[in-house]
C-alpha cells in the first residue's frame, strides 16, 4: 500500500458516517455482540462507471494474485482461499452450503503482516481449522475491491479477519478480529471458535427451516403430480370407455344395418322371384319333330342335386330366361330347388362341350343351345351365416 493510499484509507475511517454507502448496515465492533445485517447494493441505482458493477468487480483475480503473492513469501501451507468469484459469489456459496465465512483482508505494507503469515496464517493449525469449519476468502487492500471490502468491513488496522454467515440474503458479521487480537495464533483461534459457534445455530436453523420448506415444497409438488396422475388416468379411462361405448354402437348399428339389407334383399329376392314366374312365357307346345323347323330348342338342365329338368325354349330366347327359369323352380316342377336367398345372379349357367359360361345377354342360338342343349346349374349364393334366420315383419 502507498502513501496515498493509506492516508485515503485512514480518512475514509475516520469521515465514513459521512459516506452514503450502503453495501452493509451497521455491524457490532465485537465478536460477541449480536450479528447484524447487511444490505446489498441497489442493482437499479444508474452505474456511470462502466467496470462498477459490483463493489468487487475485479475481486476474482485480486484472490489469485493475493494467493500467488502468498506462496511465493510464505509457501503453499494456508487456508484454502475461495477462488471461483468474488465476494458477492463467496457469499452466496456460504448461504447455500450453510457454512460460516471468515474474510481475510491482507495488507502488504502493515508491520505485522510478515510475522502473522509465517507465524498464524501459514501455520497447518490455522490451516486444519478453518478449512474444517469456514469458507475463507481473501483480499488485498492495496487492489480495488479489498480497499472497497475493507472500508465496508470498517477495517482499522491490520491483519483483519470478520466472521460472517448469510441467512435470507442478509449478510450478518458476528466479529470483527483485526491487529494484535490476531497476531497470537492461540488466541486467535479461540476467538474464531467461539465466533463460530455464536454463528452456527442460526444456519441451524436457517438450514432446518429451509429443509422443511423444501420437504413442504417438494411433497406439495408430488401431491400436485399425484393429482394430475389421477387425472390422466381418469382422462384415459373415461377416453377408453368412450371408445369402447363407440365401437360397440358401432357394431350395432352395422349389424342393424346387415340385417335391414338381408332382409330388405330376401324381401326384394322373393316379389322378384313371383313377378319371374308370373311373367315367365310358357313352354312352346311344338312336337319333337317340328322343334329345329319352327325354332324350338329343347334344354336339359343338369341340376345341382344330380337331378335333371327338361324345357322347351325358342331359339330367339335370351339366356336370361334360362336364367329366371331355373331361378323360379319350385317344389312342384323339380326336386332341387334354388336356396330362396339366391338372387336371380347368384346362379352359373354353363356347358360341358365345349366348356362355356352361358352369356344372359345373347340368345340361345347366339350361345350354341341350338337346336338343343345340356346346360350344367350351379348355385353359388354364399352366406356366412346360414344358421342365421331373417324375420319378416
Amino acid at each position: 500500500m502507498t502513501v496515498v493510499q493509506s492516508i485515503l484509507h485512514w480518512l475514509y475511517s475516520i469521515f465514513r458516517p459521512c459516506f452514503n454507502f450502503r453495501l452493509f448496515g451497521g455491524a457490532s465492533n465485537s465478536a460477541n455482540n449480536n450479528a447484524s445485517a447487511y444490505a446489498t447494493l441497489d442493482d437499479d441505482e444508474e452505474d456511470t462507471d462502466s467496470h462498477a458493477h459490483t463493489p468487487y468487480h475485479s475481486m476474482y483475480n485480486e484472490t489469485s494474485k493475493l494467493l500467488k503473492l502468498i506462496h511465493d513469501q510464505y509457501g503453499n501451507v494456508h487456508p484454502n482461499f475461495y477462488t471461483s468469484g468474488d465476494f458477492k459469489s463467496v457469499t452466496d456459496l456460504a448461504k447455500r452450503q450453510y457454512k460460516v465465512l471468515l474474510v481475510y483482508l491482507h495488507s502488504d505494507d502493515h508491520q505485522d503482516t510478515p510475522d502473522f503469515c509465517r507465524n498464524v496464517l501459514c501455520t497447518e493449525a490455522f490451516k486444519e481449522y478453518v478449512d474444517e469449519n469456514f469458507l475463507f476468502f481473501g483480499a488485498n487492500v492495496s487492489s480495488r475491491g479489498g480497499f472497497e471490502l475493507s472500508a465496508s468491513l470498517r477495517a482499522t488496522t491490520f491483519p483483519f479477519f470478520a466472521v460472517i454467515y448469510v441467512v435470507q440474503s442478509q449478510v450478518n458479521v458476528v466479529a470483527r478480529l483485526e491487529g494484535s487480537d490476531v497476531l497470537d495464533l492461540d488466541s486467535l483461534m479461540v476467538r474464531l471458535m467461539d465466533a463460530h459457534d455464536n454463528a452456527l445455530p442460526q444456519l441451524v436453523v436457517q438450514q432446518t427451516e429451509d429443509s422443511d420448506r423444501s420437504s413442504t415444497r417438494r411433497q406439495i409438488e408430488e401431491q400436485d403430480l399425484a393429482f394430475k396422475a389421477a387425472l390422466e388416468r381418469d382422462r384415459q379411462a373415461a377416453e377408453e370407455k368412450q371408445r369402447r361405448e363407440r365401437e360397440e354402437q358401432m357394431r350395432i348399428e352395422q349389424e342393424e344395418r346387415k340385417q335391414r339389407e338381408k332382409k330388405e334383399r330376401f324381401e326384394r329376392i322373393q316379389k322378384q322371384r313371383s313377378q319371374m314366374k308370373a311373367n315367365l312365357a310358357p313352354e312352346p307346345d311344338v312336337p319333337n319333330a317340328e322343334m329345329r323347323k319352327q325354332g324350338v330348342s329343347l334344354i336339359k338342365f343338369k341340376l345341382p342335386n344330380g337331378s335333371q329338368l327338361q324345357r322347351k325354349f325358342h331359339k330367339d330366347d335370351k339366356i336370361v330366361r334360362l336364367y329366371e327359369f331355373v331361378h323360379t323352380l319350385d317344389s312342384s316342377m323339380s326336386s332341387w330347388v334354388p336356396n330362396e336367398k339366391s338372387d336371380v345372379t347368384d346362379y352359373e349357367l354353363t356347358l360341358n362341350m365345349p366348356k362355356k359360361l352361358l352369356d344372359p345377354n345373347s340368345t340361345l342360338s347366339e350361345s350354341g343351345c341350338f337346336p338343343n342343349a345340356q346346360v350344367f346349374v350351379r348355385e353359388t349364393y354364399y352366406e356366412e351365416d346360414e344358421d342365421e334366420e331373417i324375420t319378416l315383419a
